[in-house]
């Protein structure tokens, strides 16, 4: 069910990833077999820089990141089952093969959610379709919620 005027009033911006690593992941795979180019990837053996681009070491693991991309209005935009969706869209199909990247690894639904109000009963509530998708390419899911001081676009 999509959330409301009154639920939306709230919540700042929500962003979800799906994202797949593993010490055996080699992401250039992944973008072959689901046919999308991730917004994030890196090799293992490949730098780790920090935000001034200092050389930290390098990665143990291979990673492969894709960004939810919701079109739309302010409500659909602030939903995040509309953001789940539109990342199953794109993966549900080959579902078997992340599911196998996530067994030798780690799949992860990363759900970004702001909102001004964070009183019992007003985080973010996923639709049985959702979880299941979720479910259904091993993927785990986390919730980073975060407090603002008022929703915007």
């Amino acid at each position: 069910m999509p959330i409301g005027p009154d639920h939306a009033a709230h919540i700042g911006q929500v962003k979800v990833a799906y994202v797949l690593s593993g010490p055996h992941l080699d992401p250039d795979a992944v973008t072959r077999a689901v046919g999308v180019r991730p917004d994030y990837e890196h090799h293992v053996g490949d730098e780790r820089r920090n935000v001034g681009g200092c050389v930290l070491g390098v990665h143990a693991d291979g990673a492969w990141r894709l960004e939810a991309r919701v079109a739309g209005d302010e409500l659909t935009r602030k939903d995040v089952d509309a953001h789940v969706r539109s990342l199953l869209a794109i993966l549900r199909p080959h579902a078997p093969v992340l599911r196998a990247w996530a067994e030798q690894g780690e799949a992860l639904f990363d759900v970004m959610w702001q909102s001004s109000n964070l009183a019992a009963g007003t985080g973010p509530v996923f639709a049985p379709d959702c979880v299941q998708g979720i479910a259904e390419l091993g993927a785990a899911l986390g919730l980073d919620v975060v407090a603002i001081d008022e929703a915007s676009e």
